[in-house]
């Protein structure tokens, strides 16, 4: 029985230490394939896109209502990293930039800089096309400490503008670019972009004759006239004719002007605007300064997030805007255009809370 029990003993080492070793030999090669996909899966990949109208617009979000970036033009090519409902997100092209506070960027170098805060950096949507104040802008993404940036120059003296972030996108609507495939993508951009002004057509530029040769022949050049028909000569004996005075014709006389129809009874009065109404979840809006009511608010899709209307509240309608934040609400109210905003905002007449949630189904907003 002792005997018995050793060579169990024996059998049973003589396994595991072969499994050992099969593991051990095994390591490496299990490791190298595992770590291959996580490194395939850090690249983004991309496809090509072709602008087909004369001008579009690159905005910060997929949203109508969202601030423009840049501009494409025909033919010019872009590359498209996703779908989202209608519009297609593309890596910023050369013009873009984010915009970050210069007080919390450490220089090093000449074009670049490295973050120095406790927490984050904010960072938000910069254009030129709708220039706004930057504390107002939308935070596109947070930077971490001691996280690095290309700087590609200054706005005002506290801000900076930097190339766009990894994860920092544009976006432009599908229905002005078609894709392509990679030989063409690079046939247009060796060739470059089409103008984006169409050239005048249906105007000719009319001739301008200049002085035929004739004309400007000088006078001893030209060859004596014989004359022509000459009329004899008169004598000058001839009798003076006593000529009398041709009669006066009486003028007519003028008639009176018609009487003048006042202004305000034929120019009739402008109708009112239509009245309009939204319906979706409240948000407070960041991206417009306050306007003469204070803080604006945002109507969005519940299903997309897509944004509905930017909304202003005045004190008289008494919606208590502020504790109805997050709810869904209808609003109907008249546009506005204010200036130095760039997008329409809807001043409201009415507004009521619809419902305390937003509801769990609905329409696929169009974009």
């Amino acid at each position: 029985m002792v005997k018995l029990m050793r060579r169990n003993d024996s059998t049973r080492t003589g396994l595991v230490a072969g499994l050992v070793l099969a593991v051990v030999a095994a390591g490496p090669s299990a490791g190298a394939q595992s770590t291959q996909p996580a490194a395939e899966s850090g690249r983004v990949p991309f496809y090509w896109l072709r602008v087909t109208v004369d001008r579009v617009n690159l905005r910060s979000r997929a949203d109508a209502n969202s601030r423009i970036v840049a501009r494409a033009t025909r033919d010019q090519v872009l590359k498209a990293v996703g779908r989202e409902y209608g519009w297609y997100r593309i890596i910023p092209p050369p013009g873009v930039y984010s915009i970050v506070s210069a007080d919390y960027i450490e220089p090093v170098g000449n074009d670049r800089g490295v973050v120095r805060v406790v927490t984050t950096l904010r960072v938000r949507v910069g254009s030129d096309i709708q220039p706004r104040d930057p504390l107002l802008s939308e935070v596109q993404v947070r930077l971490p400490r001691d996280a690095e940036v290309h700087i590609l120059g200054r706005l005002g003296d506290r801000w900076l503008k930097i190339a766009p972030p990894k994860d920092v996108y544009v976006y432009v609507f599908g229905d002005y670019v078609e894709r392509i495939d990679e030989a063409e993508a690079r046939r247009l951009m060796s060739r470059g972009p089409r103008p984006a002004s169409r050239p005048a057509t249906g105007f000719t530029t009319p001739t301008v004759h200049s002085p035929t040769a004739a004309a400007t022949q000088p006078v001893a050049s030209r060859p004596a006239q014989p004359a022509v028909n000459t009329p004899p000569t008169m004598p000058t004996s001839r009798p003076a004719v006593a000529r009398t005075p041709a009669p006066r014709i009486p003028a007519k006389p003028i008639p009176p002007a018609p009487a003048q129809v006042p202004a305000s009874a034929s120019v009739p009065k402008p109708a009112p605007p239509a009245l309009v109404v939204v319906r979706g979840v409240l948000r407070p809006c960041f991206d417009l300064p306050a306007g003469p009511f204070g803080m604006r608010y945002e109507v969005r899709d519940p299903v997309g997030g897509r944004i509905l209307a930017y909304v202003e509240f005045p004190p008289k309608i008494g919606f208590p805007a502020p504790r109805s934040v997050g709810r869904y609400v209808a609003v109907a109210g008249q546009w506005q255009k204010p200036s130095g905003v760039g997008v329409r905002v809807l001043r409201a007449t009415r507004a009521s809370v619809i419902a305390l949630h937003p509801p769990a189904g609905g329409t696929r907003p169009t974009p």
